[in-house]
């Protein structure tokens, strides 16, 4: 016997999850209930009218109070009374089902009435909840950089030409002070070698010039 009653129930619970959320008849009673004495077409607080639909959706001096899907918007945080200025400044604020309502009207698209169609959003929608734990590790080795040397590289010197004549006569190459004196040694071999050179190219030149006649 008790069954209909329940079946009853519970489809007027699903009837009415399912009524869509207008500003005629669901929004509009609560501005003219706690709104509409500071947001009317003669006092108009701020720049907003909240007393019609068009006017509300328009905004204030400060630009729009509502945007579709935005449950974060300029509305919503004054009625909640999270931000300045809490509204309604003065009275009791409003109950938890009706910032519902309206936070249900904003998801819906602000809507006018039962057979108006929904607004898309005027501006892209950013995900700020954390997909993953933050203080998780993630999968697999660390990332490292693509052209990162793992082995010091190995710079081989070019030896100049002192150091070659040095290397040949079995003489050290290095410029510390403690062998400044085979420094001097190499450079003076160094001098040699190119003077030697040089008259090796005279003799050739003299060589090769003809002989003047007597």
């Amino acid at each position: 016997m008790l069954r209909v009653p329940v079946i009853s129930l519970i489809v007027s619970s699903l009837l009415l999850a399912q009524e869509k959320t207008s500003y005629d008849d669901h929004i509009l009673p609560i501005f003219e209930q706690s709104c509409l004495n500071c947001h009317n077409p003669d006092k108009t607080k701020g720049g907003l009218d909240l007393s019609n639909y068009a006017a509300a959706i328009k905004g204030g001096s400060s630009g729009k109070v509502v945007e579709p899907g935005d449950t974060s918007s300029t509305m919503v945080n004054c009625v909640k009374q999270t931000v300045e200025p809490e509204m309604p400044p003065e009275g009791e604020k409003l109950s938890g089902a009706q910032i519902a309502l309206i936070v249900k009207w904003i998801e819906g698209g602000l809507l006018e009435n039962k057979s108006s169609k929904a607004r898309k959003p005027s501006k892209p929608k950013f995900e700020t909840a954390l997909r993953s734990d933050p203080s998780a590790k993630p999968d697999g080795p660390p990332p490292m950089p693509v052209h990162l040397l793992r082995e010091p590289p190995i710079i081989t010197e070019r030896p100049s030409a002192v150091h070659a004549i040095a290397a040949r006569h079995g003489l050290p190459c290095s410029p510390s002070p403690a062998n400044a004196r085979s420094s001097s040694s190499i450079q003076k071999l160094s001098n040699t070698s190119a003077s030697f050179r040089s008259q090796k190219a005279i003799r050739s030149l003299s060589h090769s010039l003809p002989t003047p006649a007597t």
